[in-house]
């Protein structure tokens, strides 16, 4: 995951399954610091905005809050399962937490000591969450029923259901354009005014990831693929594919 341009420069975030997640240089990949604590395997990472905090879910059944800045730990909570998908929310206040306990949860940063908000999910592993730009829902897979679900935080209670061509493998979304990488597509949804899909690439690869680019070039929103066959990273129009 990576931040947004700053007057710094841009930074992502990487999981990986040595335990140790990285905070990379967005211009050229350079290693910058790891977050050292986890036990497990690293399924997921998110930065805020700026890059100055992280979140991170492991297989060590625990998710974890850092200070990107100096790679201090700020909280670490342990879960009933492994942990596959977390995300900041907008305000930077919750955490959602999604994995093998097949439940949403909401935390709060500004209450560790409060119990989580939980939001049944259904039968299967959740492995990816994405918050609304306002803050209000949160979208996460429908695990192998190949659908992708808007959740109201407040109530719990879904408001959107999508039916797609295959399980979900990635969420990415920037400036009210939401990416959803399956097996063999990439799909883009205006979230505007909620999910209406604007395009559909289909893809010769199998794909693994997908990431918008935080800033259009020349009027084109650009999409990052990553596909598994060569473990290689492509660069698409999300119009044209």
């Amino acid at each position: 995951w990576n931040s947004q341009p700053s007057t710094d420069g841009v930074f992502f975030s990487s999981a990986c399954q040595d335990c140790t997640p990285m905070l990379r240089d967005g211009d050229n990949g350079d290693w910058i610091g790891s977050f050292v604590g986890h036990k497990g395997a690293v399924w997921s990472t998110h930065l805020n905005a700026d890059g100055t905090r992280a979140v991170t879910g492991s297989a060590d059944f625990t998710w974890r809050y850092w200070d990107a800045t100096t790679g201090t730990e700020l909280r670490s909570v342990t879960t009933e399962h492994a942990v596959r998908a977390v995300r900041l929310s907008p305000s930077q206040d919750r955490v959602a937490v999604a994995g093998n306990s097949k439940n949403l949860s909401i935390h709060d940063l500004n209450a560790p000591e409060s119990d989580p908000v939980f939001i049944g999910v259904g039968p299967d592993v959740v492995k990816a969450v994405m918050w609304t730009p306002d803050g209000k829902k949160i979208i996460s897979d429908g695990g192998c029923s190949s659908s992708l679900q808007t959740w109201d935080s407040r109530t719990g209670t879904v408001v959107q259901s999508i039916s797609l061509p295959g399980p979900v493998r990635d969420l990415d979304e920037q400036s009210s354009t939401l990416a959803v990488a399956t097996p063999g597509h990439v799909l883009v949804f205006s979230t505007d005014d909620g999910l209406k899909e604007t395009s559909r690439l289909e893809m010769k690869a199998e794909i693994t990831s997908a990431c918008l680019q935080p800033l259009s070039t020349g009027g084109k929103k650009l999409l990052v693929v990553g596909e598994a066959k060569d473990y290689s990273v492509g660069l698409h129009d999300t119009s044209s594919g």
